[in-house]
């Protein structure tokens, strides 16, 4: 037996000896492990918001591993090994105004902002998966962002000895701590960072309209945390004439011009007008590229001139804007100036109609795409005639939108060019200026120009001539003495699918337009319809079939469905807002005053309309839903008389599909190219209408309340109301028996401070244990449910003094009985 017991002891030993003599054995980071510069700091300028370009390693040093063992006393063994080391990585000149995101491996290991030279801690073990994985970051990340000052901190000298530098005028982060683990594979570092007025090589020029914030509320940040999603929407954009100044007089990596000559004026109003259009840039200037190359990007994106003045002889910035009287522009005639006037005809075929532009949006760090389509273009060519152009310094989609339908109206407004030979009369005329011809005698008794090229050719000769366009800001002001031929071509007749589309079930004043009284009566509390409306894709689009199915079942047309009016807000809007500017619009010539139109979830009342500009007056909170804030883009369809309706009624729950089957004259979509909507029935037409006409203390949104708080609204009743369309501003409709109303008040946190669920009347008066931000939520309920949508409201809130109840003091709703008795009903 002894015998035995030792040989099983020898064969654990043997085997704890062979699994050490077989571990693996650490691996050495080399210099193919880490990005390198040829020259040394990687030399680009950040200009607003931007993503490091790539990672850059500058020094590195110091490695060291540790084990990574598993089993046990007898048996442990190696099984891979963690990496450190310490590493410098440039991002590109500085000082930076901040630095915001780390990314690491295309994962997020830090977000928040460092302003100035300070140290980040990055707690990461499992970013990569750990020791399971490929490890992960953890250790100090120290950032110096390259102040005139700046000494090389203790780390950077041990690792580089005599050879380290304050690295003066370049952002660097350096990190010593681990890096990976189980494989010598380090992950690279992403940075997003901003700069606006630091790093100037002298005091930044106008630094009050230098930094233009913008927002992104659409991209998805849930990979950070909750707490800095918000601030991760900001984007600090430049100002685009700032850059251009920056650009001139930088003597570190510009032109190294002085300010004296530039004329400051000139750039100081492009700045203030790119200020209050909110066109900010983000752009990167490498040092490998043009300078003038760059310096025309930002000219193309803010659509400006920059030239030196024949008058002045300063460096001048103008912007090509809608900002003059045509009256007081100079004008020339073959009697004051005018020598020759040279029609430089292009082919309307070749003219481009749609224009698609890619623009990089900073928060996810992606390209997106955004288009504009010119239908009368369309219409006079007879085909989609596109082109694409990439704007990477548009960081938002609102602004990517406006540029891309800016540069579509140049091309499709205004490519007629002109050759105009002027004498010593025109010596005024700089580029990107205006001015108006008038020469009846070639058949242009007066047409607006915008100068693209100047030769003054030589003074000796006394002539200028001009290369200029047909200005699209002065196209109104136009007189041709010969009308101009048509050019008109028929349209392309293919049916096309929707390019907006919209499923959605029918409120009860949507049914009492569209139901008989009985019908109605009879199916409201039991069976929910569904409707559709759809943006016409093109002009030889006539009208669209909805088709519908349940389940697993064919699609079958069963409704007509006319193209819609639609539109986007232009901009954001808050809950009083009645007047909207829509842009993208299309069959605004349907659209009826006192008609409905859902302004995304909202449904409104067309008050007046300007069917060439696209102003909409709206009457808010109509029918069941309640008015609420409109992000830009918002979606607009006037839908009264253009909706097509599945007349089958759908029981709750019923999940309902649709397409919109597009028809043109001799064609119709194949079923199997128009996108499938979705829906799933709510009974929306059964729920009782939210309260209207909210008063907190008298007033609509007050930005605070202090003691008792008064709360009024007017009372809705959807079979009272009918078909017509009342906003939430209107008087009361005596509510039904078997409504109540609901009153609950929130804090930060949303939790309840105080409710009540079963009000009677329309008031109600509040006092509440709670100091600072307060949100209020009013709502309907009935045996149905609840109303579709709620009243909310936040507000600062101070208690009376003393205070130590929350309280809501209003009447109660007691449920109508019916008693059956010896024959009579009561009450």
């Amino acid at each position: 037996m002894w015998v035995t017991i030792a040989l099983i002891v020898v064969s654990i030993l043997y085997s704890a000896y062979m699994s050490r003599k077989n571990q693996p054995r650490a691996a050495i980071f080399e210099d193919g492990d880490f990005p390198t510069a040829d020259e040394g700091t990687p030399q680009y300028v950040v200009f607003g918001d931007c993503w490091s370009a790539d990672w850059c390693v500058i020094a590195w040093g110091n490695q060291r591993n540790k084990k990574v063992k598993k089993g046990g006393a007898l048996n442990k063994r190696t099984i891979g090994y963690r990496y450190f080391a310490t590493i410098q990585m440039g991002l590109g000149r500085g000082p930076l105004n901040a630095i915001t995101v780390l990314r690491i491996g295309d994962k997020p290991a830090w977000a928040g902002s460092i302003t100035a030279n300070g140290t980040i801690y990055i707690d990461k073990f499992n970013l990569f998966g750990g020791d399971e994985g490929q490890g992960g970051i953890v250790g100090p990340a120290m950032v110096l962002m390259g102040g005139r000052t700046q000494e090389a901190p203790a780390l950077l000298r041990q690792l580089l000895g005599d050879a380290a530098t304050g690295c003066r005028g370049v952002a660097t982060i350096l990190f010593d701590g681990m890096l990976c683990a189980m494989s010598k594979a380090p992950q690279p570092w992403m940075v997003r960072h901003w700069r606006t007025t630091e790093g100037w090589d002298q005091p930044a020029w106008y630094p009050e309209k230098a930094l233009i914030l913008l927002r992104n509320e659409e991209a998805d940040v849930s990979e950070y945390p909750a707490a800095q999603r918000d601030a991760l929407r900001t984007i600090h954009a430049m100002n685009g004439a700032h850059m251009l100044v920056e650009v001139a007089t930088s003597r570190a990596w510009g032109r190294g011009m002085d300010m004296s000559e530039i004329d400051l004026d000139s750039y100081k109003a492009a700045a203030d007008q790119l200020y209050d259009e909110g066109f900010g840039l983000c752009l990167r200037y490498t040092r490998g590229g043009s300078l003038d190359d760059f310096v025309q990007q930002v000219l193309d994106h803010i659509s400006a001139a920059q030239f030196v003045s024949t008058s002045t002889g300063l460096l001048t910035l103008r912007l090509i804007r809608d900002d003059y009287v045509v009256a007081d522009l100079p004008t020339f005639t073959y009697d004051s100036g005018l020598l020759a006037f040279e029609d430089m005809e292009s082919s309307t075929d070749e003219e481009i109609n749609v224009m698609i532009g890619n623009y990089t949006d900073p928060v996810r760090r992606e390209s997106r795409q955004v288009r504009a389509r010119n239908a009368g273009a369309v219409q006079a060519t007879g085909s989609n005639v596109s082109t694409t152009r990439d704007y990477p310094g548009l960081p938002v989609w609102s602004l990517a939108q406006r540029v891309v339908e800016r540069d579509l109206r140049v091309k499709t407004g205004g490519r007629k060019s002109y050759k105009v030979t002027l004498d010593r009369r025109g010596r005024d005329i700089e580029p990107a200026g205006v001015f108006v011809v008038q020469a009846p005698e070639d058949g242009v008794d007066q047409i607006v120009l915008r100068v693209a090229k100047i030769d003054r050719g030589r003074l000796t000769d006394g002539k200028i001539v001009i290369t200029c366009a047909l200005d699209v800001f002065g196209l109104s002001a136009v007189r041709l003495t010969t009308p101009p031929g048509s050019t008109y071509v028929p349209p392309a007749s293919g049916a096309q699918p929707a390019t907006a589309q919209r499923l959605f079930e029918l409120s009860y004043r949507d049914l009492a337009r569209t139901l008989s009284a009985g019908d109605l009566a009879a199916t409201f509390n039991t069976a929910g319809f569904v409707g559709a409306v759809g943006k016409r894709p093109s002009v030889g689009t006539e009208d669209f079939g909805l088709a519908t199915r349940t389940g697993i079942a064919e699609f079958s047309v069963v409704a007509d469905v006319e193209c819609t009016p639609y539109g986007r807000l232009a901009t954001a809007i808050g809950r009083t807002t009645t007047e909207i500017q829509l842009v993208g619009a299309s069959e605004l010539d349907d659209v009826e005053v006192g008609s409905a139109a859902m302004l995304d979830d909202e449904a409104v009342r067309i008050e007046a309309i300007d069917r060439a500009t696209g102003m909409v007056t709206i009457a808010r909170g109509c029918a069941d839903t309640v008015p609420t804030a409109h992000a830009a883009a918002a979606v607009f369809w006037a839908y009264d008389g253009e909706m097509g309706v599945d007349p089958t009624p759908r029981a709750i729950g019923t999940t309902v599909d649709a397409k919109l089957i597009a028809r043109a004259s001799g064609d119709q979509l194949d079923p199997a190219l128009a996108s499938t909507m979705s829906l799933t029935v709510a009974l929306r037409a059964a729920l009782p209408y939210p309260p209207g006409r909210l008063r907190i203390n008298d007033e609509r949104e007050p930005a605070s309340a202090t003691g008792v708080i008064s709360v009024t609204w007017a009372e809705r009743n959807a079979i009272t109301q009918g078909a017509a369309l009342f906003d939430t501003e209107a008087n009361t409709f005596a509510a039904p028996t078997d409504v109540r109303y609901a009153l609950r008040f929130l804090n930060t946190l949303h939790e309840v401070i105080v409710e009540k669920l079963d009000i009677a009347g329309a008031a109600a008066t509040v006092v509440l244990d709670h100091s600072g931000s307060t949100t209020m939520e009013l709502y309907a309920i009935s045996n149905n449910g609840q109303s579709r949508q709620k009243h909310e409201r936040t507000f600062t809130y101070t208690p009376p003094v003393g205070q130590v109840v929350s309280t809501i003091t209003t009447g109660s709703y007691s449920p109508v009985e019916t008693v059956i008795d010896g024959g009579e009903v009561s009450p």
